[in-house]
């Protein structure tokens, strides 16, 4: 798929899920210790990073903090002062998702909780266990200027 029809598909399935995702997910509120906005558009490219081979981003990895277990987390992808961020809830937990899954919740956070004030950004639970937590956020310029790409 070209970058365009992915960017499509995902907000097409944001529209399709966004009713029973918002139900488990928290977007971040002034006065909460998250204070630096974030830009849709930014966040937008951001998710694009996550799966950018679709052919592989549909299998299942596992996810933990365990060097000889899947893929190790914390992981981010980045652009601009957006950050996307996965990790697991406690230093012991793994969990089992797809990078394409993965890639169309943070496109609903995105949509529900970036694209509207305050863009703040939120988090949710999520994985074949809900031992995941997925986190957009505005990063400080500095840290955030790793990759701008």
């Amino acid at each position: 798929m070209k970058l365009i029809q992915v960017r499509q598909f995902l907000l097409w399935v944001a529209a399709m899920v966004a009713t029973v995702s918002s139900t488990q997910m928290d977007c971040f509120k002034p006065g909460s210790s998250i204070s630096r906005p974030t830009a849709f558009n930014k966040c937008s490219i951001a998710v694009e990073k996550m799966a950018p081979d679709m052919r592989l981003a549909r299998k299942p990895i596992r996810f933990s903090r365990n060097h000889d277990e899947g893929l190790k987390v914390p992981l981010d992808w980045r652009h601009g002062n957006c950050v996307i961020l996965l990790d697991v809830l406690s230093d012991t937990d793994s969990d089992t998702a797809t990078l394409f899954g993965l890639a169309i919740q943070a496109n609903v956070l995105n949509n529900l909780c970036v694209i509207k004030e305050p863009h703040l950004g939120g988090s949710i639970i999520l994985g074949k266990d809900r031992l995941l937590n997925l986190t957009i956020l505005g990063a400080s310029s500095a840290r955030a200027a790793i990759d701008t790409s």
